[in-house]
């Protein structure tokens, strides 16, 4: 994880210290600020939620990004009268890219803070946080609008029920650049 950081910590520092990247006059390759809502599949189709983006491209290969998500499908556990969802996620990420003017490829690492709620006989609440990595596809069709489609692990090792010990995110995300 230390080595993990360490690289997003070096990308990040090279997109702010060199602007000339950020003025390559290049245009509809996604740099500058960004937003993005949609929806996201939890590990499996039983959990949906939504999710937000914000993030800024440092230049055509650099970018940082924020996610927030919350589940709106909860699933029930097999043989029980529980119910389990995600209530909240928060994860900070890197990222390296390969664009040009209209289809952007990334990998994605960061770190990701996601609390789980459970209802019904037993009420309740965990938090679970670890690392983050995924990649992407980014397809603008103008200058401004696009979707996006990832698939994004997290790190729950530290919940470690039944060999379960990360959840896969899918989501697809409408994009809007300024």
């Amino acid at each position: 994880m230390k080595s993990l950081s360490t690289a997003i910590i070096t990308i990040m520092a090279l997109g702010l210290t060199n602007p000339a990247f950020a003025e390559d006059g290049s245009e509809g390759n996604g740099d500058g600020f960004f937003v993005g809502a949609g929806g996201v599949m939890y590990d499996n189709n039983d959990l949906i939620g939504v999710q937000g983006t914000v993030g800024y491209n440092f230049a055509k290969y650099f970018g940082v990004e924020g996610v927030i998500s919350t589940g709106v499908v909860d699933t029930d556990v097999p043989g029980t009268s529980l119910s389990v969802g995600v209530d909240s996620s928060f994860a900070g990420f890197g990222t390296l890219r390969m664009a040009n003017d209209q289809y952007s490829v990334y990998v994605k690492g960061g770190y990701h803070s996601t609390k789980f709620g459970a209802t019904g006989p037993i009420t309740g609440n965990l938090t679970l946080d670890g690392i983050a990595g995924g990649i992407g596809f980014d397809w603008y069709f103008n200058k401004s609008s696009g979707v996006r489609m990832e698939a994004v692990s997290y790190d729950t090792k530290d919940l470690n029920v039944q060999g379960v010990n990360g959840m896969t995110l899918i989501s697809l995300s409408y994009l809007h650049k300024f």
